[in-house]
């Protein structure tokens, strides 16, 4: 029973961050198709203070996403892999729950991370 709870949230984890990649593969080409209007005054007032460019910055901060997505999905089932070989921690079904809920919550949050590694 514990495995399969923890399977059930793991795929909950997984679904969300299929979903959140999916989303942003249309908002990428949504600020694609847009990219000339927002990119027009890109030396305007210098190019690191310009429009033009924190709007680059946020594009690429949204590319950057699916690859934190990724790296968060990874990252937790290697760590539910570990908790599955610990004998210690199977008897515990927190434990069991823990990787998965921690792949759910860091979901959710990656669009900070990824806009914090761009600088957004």
């Amino acid at each position: 029973i514990e495995v399969l709870l923890m399977a059930l949230v793991t795929e909950v984890g997984c679904l969300i961050g299929v979903a959140a990649m999916v989303s942003r593969v249309i908002q990428m080409a949504v600020y694609m198709i847009f990219a000339p209007i927002a990119t027009a005054d890109m030396f305007h007032g210098g190019a690191l203070n310009s429009q033009g460019f924190r709007y680059l910055k946020k594009f690429f901060a949204i590319c950057l996403q699916g690859a934190v997505i990724y790296g968060i999905i990874f990252a937790t089932s290697a760590l539910q892999a570990s908790f599955l070989r610990s004998t210690n921690l199977v008897s515990n079904p927190l434990f069991i729950l823990i990787p998965g809920l921690i792949m759910v919550i860091m979901i959710l949050k990656s669009q900070q991370f990824a806009n914090d590694i761009i600088g957004v």
